[in-house]
C-alpha cells in the first residue's frame, strides 16, 4: 500500500513538472516577443524619454526570460522524480532526456481547403476524420510518462505519416505550423514542415523511453532488463534522427546534441549491462572473472559537456552527474584492478603461476602491457595494487567533490550513500596494505571495454492505424504530391464500335486508348485521364476487372466522371500568365490555351488560341471580368457569353462537342506600365460555373 501511494505521488510530481515546464516555455515565448517588439519600437522613437521607457521594458523582459530559464533548468535538474522509489544504495541515478513541449494546432480550416481545392471533394466528407486527427494531436500535448503515453506518441507518429501524404506537401502551402519548444532552453521554433513535426515527436519518444528506464526498480533482474531495453530503444531513435533529420531550428535536436544524448544513453546502458548486472549476479572472486570484470567497467564519456557550445545550455545537475559517474566508474575500475593484483600476489606467494587465460585477459585489460604486469614477483603485484588503490581514492574524491558542489543533487540520497560507501571501501583496503612490502610502480591505464550495443531502430509496425481520409481517394495516387484538374462528367452514347475507349491500371483505372472518331474523343476524354465514377458509382477503389465489368453492363449510354492527371497545383505560382481556378466540376473543359507573346508586350498584337469541349448544350451565360493595375481596379463588369462566342466564331446554342478558335487584339504603346492581374468567371444559363481563369502579367 505504501509503495502504491509513493508511486502515485511520484507520478503526480512528474505530471506537475511537465505542466510547469510547458507553462514556462509559453511564458519565455511571450517575453521574447515583448523584448523583440520593445527593441524595434525603441529604434523608431525619436523622443528620448519614451525611448528610455521602452528600453526599460526590454530589459525587464530580458530579466524575466533569464529568471524563467533558471526555473526551467531547475525543473530539468529534478532527477529524483524520474528515479525508482525502491532504489537501493548501489544504484547511481540515471539521467533521462527532457521532454519537448508543444501547443495545440488547428487543422480544420487548412485541411478543408486542401480537400476542396486539391482533391475536389466536399470537405464535409472528411470532417470526422479531421476531428479525429485533431483530437489525437491535442492528446500528445500532455502525455502520461508510461507505456500508455508511449503508445499514444507512436500512434500519432504513424498517423502523421498518412496525413502528411494527404495534406502536408510543401507545394500545397497548407499553412499549418507546428510549434515546439526546446526541451532544455524553452526556446520556441515553429515550422510548416511535417518532417519537423515527426522529428519532434520522435525526440519525445526517445525521451519517454529514457524516463521509463529511469523509473524501473533495478534491484530486480526484470526491472534491470526493462531499463536496459528502453535505453537501447532510445539510442535507436536518436541514431535514426541523426541520419534522417538535419538542420533543426532548436538546439536540442541539433546533430551536436543528438550525439551527446546518444553517447550518454550508450554509457548508461553499458553501466547497467556491466555494473548492475554483476551486482545482481554477485561479484565473482576468481582471478579470470575479476580481470574480465575490471576490463568491462565502463567510464562515462564527459568530454562533450565541457565544450564551449554546451556551457550554460545543459542543466548543471546533468553536468555534475556525468562528471560524478565518470570519476566513480574510473575509481571502480582501479579498485577492482587492485583486487586482481592482490589475488595474483596471493597466488604467487603460494607457489602458483600465471595461466595463459589470465595473461590474455590482462592484455585486454590494459592499454599498455609492460613486462612487470606478467612478473611473478609478489612485490611487483603489491605495487600495482597499491598504485591502483591510490588512483581509486583520487577518483572517489573527485566524485564526492562534484556531488557536494551541485545543490540540485541533495535530494538524491542513494547517490550520496553510494559515494560514501565506495570511498570507505577504498580507504579500508588502502589501510590494509599500509604495511605490505611492495615495489614502486606506475599504474597502467585501464582500457574501456568495447561494447556492441546494436540498438534497434524505431519500429512502429505493431502500431495499428487507419486512413480516415479514404473519401479523398486511394493512396498513393490521391495524395498531396500528385495533382489533377477538377473532375468533369460526360455522357457517352454507344457508337458502332462501342464507347470508343479502353482502360488500364487499378485504384483508380485510367483511360488507355481513345478512338479518334469515337464518342469518348468527341466528349474531350484523353489518354491517361483518371476514371473516377461510372453512372454515379465510385470507381476509385476498384481494380481493372471490376471497372470493366461495370462498363460492360451499360448498354446504350454511360455517364463517366474523369479527371486529367499531373496538372499544376491549384496554389502554385502560374508557369504561364494564367491558371485555372475552377472549384467545382464542369461539363465545359478547356483542353488547351496559349497566349502569344507570353508575357504580353506593348505595341504588339496579342494572340489567344484555345480549344474547348462541352458535353452538354450551352444556350447562354455570363462572364464576370475583373482587372487591376497593381491594386487599382481598371475594369469590373459582366459580359454576355453568347456575344463573346461570336468573336470566337461560335454561335449559341453551342452543341456538345469540341471547338477551337483564335482571338487577336492590339495592345497600344501608350498602355500604362505595371503589373496587371484579374479574373474571368463564366457561368451558364443555369448559373452553374463552367470556367474560371486567373491572369497575372506585367507590361
Amino acid at each position: 500500500m505504501r509503495d502504491t501511494l509513493m508511486a502515485a505521488n511520484v507520478g503526480t510530481m512528474r505530471s506537475q513538472l511537465q505542466s510547469r515546464r510547458a507553462a514556462i516555455s509559453e511564458e519565455i515565448w511571450k517575453e521574447n516577443h515583448m523584448r523583440t517588439g520593445s527593441k524595434k519600437l525603441a529604434m523608431l522613437l525619436s523622443d528620448q524619454q519614451s525611448r528610455k521607457h521602452v528600453e526599460l521594458e526590454a530589459k525587464y523582459s530580458e530579466s524575466k526570460i533569464q529568471h524563467l530559464q533558471a526555473e526551467l533548468s531547475r525543473i530539468n535538474s529534478n532527477l529524483q522524480a524520474y528515479q525508482s522509489q525502491s532504489a537501493v544504495m548501489t544504484q547511481v541515478p540515471l539521467i533521462p532526456m527532457a521532454f519537448k513541449t508543444t501547443s495545440k494546432v488547428s487543422f480544420t480550416s487548412a485541411f478543408s481547403e486542401v480537400a476542396q481545392r486539391h482533391y475536389h471533394v466536399d470537405p464535409a466528407s472528411i470532417h470526422e476524420a479531421i476531428q479525429e486527427f485533431q483530437d489525437l494531436r491535442d492528446s500528445i500535448v500532455t502525455v502520461s510518462k508510461n507505456s500508455t503515453g508511449l503508445d499514444l506518441l507512436c500512434n500519432y507518429y504513424k498517423q502523421l505519416n498518412i496525413v502528411s501524404k494527404r495534406f502536408l506537401d510543401k507545394r500545397l502551402k497548407h499553412g499549418v505550423a507546428f510549434p515546439w519548444f526546446d526541451a532544455i532552453s524553452g526556446t520556441l521554433a515553429s515550422q510548416q514542415s511535417a518532417i519537423y513535426e515527426k522529428a519532434a515527436v520522435l525526440f519525445n519518444v526517445s525521451s519517454l523511453y529514457t524516463q521509463i528506464a529511469a523509473q524501473q526498480d533495478r534491484s530486480t533482474r526484470e526491472g534491470l532488463d526493462v531499463a536496459i531495453c528502453n535505453l537501447q530503444k532510445a539510442i535507436g531513435c536518436l541514431e535514426y534522427m541523426k541520419d534522417k533529420f538535419s538542420h533543426s531550428p532548436t538546439k536540442d535536436m541539433s546533430s551536436e546534441m543528438l550525439n551527446l544524448f546518444a553517447d550518454l544513453m550508450k554509457a548508461q546502458s553499458h553501466e547497467l549491462s556491466m555494473w548492475e548486472t554483476e551486482i545482481l549476479a554477485g561479484l565473482q572472486t576468481d582471478i579470470v572473472s575479476s580481470i574480465g570484470y575490471a576490463e568491462k567497467t565502463k567510464r562515462v564519456v564527459c568530454e562533450q559537456v565541457d565544450e564551449v557550445s554546451m556551457k550554460g545550455y545543459l542543466p548543471a545537475c546533468w553536468v555534475a552527474i556525468i562528471k560524478i559517474k565518470d570519476a566513480h566508474f574510473r575509481g571502480l575500475s582501479h579498485y577492482y584492478a587492485a583486487l586482481v593484483h592482490l589475488m595474483l600476489s596471493d597466488m604467487f606467494r603460494q607457489g602458483g603461476h600465471i595461466s595463459e587465460a589470465v595473461r590474455t585477459e590482462m592484455h585486454f585489460m590494459y592499454t599498455d602491457t609492460n613486462k612487470e604486469l606478467f612478473s611473478e614477483d609478489v612485490k611487483d603485484h603489491n605495487g600495482f595494487a597499491l598504485s591502483h588503490l591510490d588512483s581509486a581514492c583520487i577518483q572517489s574524491e573527485y566524485a564526492t567533490k562534484y556531488d557536494r558542489l551541485c545543490k540540485d543533487l541533495e535530494p538524491l540520497k542513494p547517490l550520496h550513500q553510494l559515494l560514501t560507501v565506495t570511498d570507505e571501501l577504498n580507504q579500508i583496503k588502502r589501510q590494509e596494505m599500509a604495511n605490505i612490502e611492495s615495489n614502486a610502480v606506475c599504474p597502467s591505464s585501464i582500457q574501456p571495454a568495447a561494447v556492441d550495443l546494436n540498438p534497434p531502430p524505431p519500429d512502429f509496425s505493431t502500431v495499428r492505424t487507419h486512413d480516415g481520409f479514404k473519401a479523398l481517394g486511394p493512396l498513393p495516387s490521391f495524395s498531396a504530391e500528385n495533382s489533377w484538374t477538377v473532375p468533369r462528367t460526360v455522357v457517352l452514347r454507344k457508337g458502332k464500335s462501342g464507347f470508343g475507349f479502353s482502360l488500364k491500371g487499378s485504384h483508380p483505372v485510367s483511360f488507355f486508348d481513345i478512338e479518334e472518331a469515337g464518342p469518348a474523343k468527341a466528349s474531350g476524354l484523353q489518354r491517361d485521364d483518371w476514371l473516377l465514377s461510372v453512372n454515379g458509382q465510385d470507381t476509385r477503389y476498384m481494380n481493372h476487372a471490376e471497372v470493366v465489368t461495370l462498363v460492360k453492363c451499360c448498354k446504350d449510354e454511360i455517364k463517366l466522371e474523369g479527371s486529367p492527371f499531373k496538372q499544376h497545383f491549384w496554389n502554385d505560382p502560374p508557369k504561364d500568365i494564367y491558371r485555372f481556378c475552377n472549384t467545382t466540376p464542369s461539363y465545359v473543359v478547356i483542353q488547351s490555351l496559349t497566349i502569344s507573346p507570353d508575357p504580353p508586350q506593348k505595341n504588339a498584337v496579342l494572340t489567344i488560341s484555345f480549344a474547348i469541349t462541352t458535353s452538354m448544350e450551352l444556350t447562354g451565360g455570363v462572364v464576370s471580368v475583373k482587372a487591376y493595375l497593381g491594386t487599382i481596379p481598371v475594369y469590373s463588369g459582366s459580359l454576355n457569353l453568347c456575344s463573346l462566342a461570336k468573336h470566337a466564331n461560335m454561335t449559341c446554342p453551342i452543341q456538345p462537342g469540341g471547338y477551337s478558335s483564335t482571338i487577336k487584339t492590339f495592345i497600344p504603346k501608350a498602355a500604362p506600365s505595371g503589373h496587371y492581374s484579374g479574373s474571368a468567371v463564366a457561368v451558364d444559363q443555369n448559373r452553374q460555373m463552367i470556367g474560371c481563369i486567373d491572369l497575372s502579367f506585367s507590361l
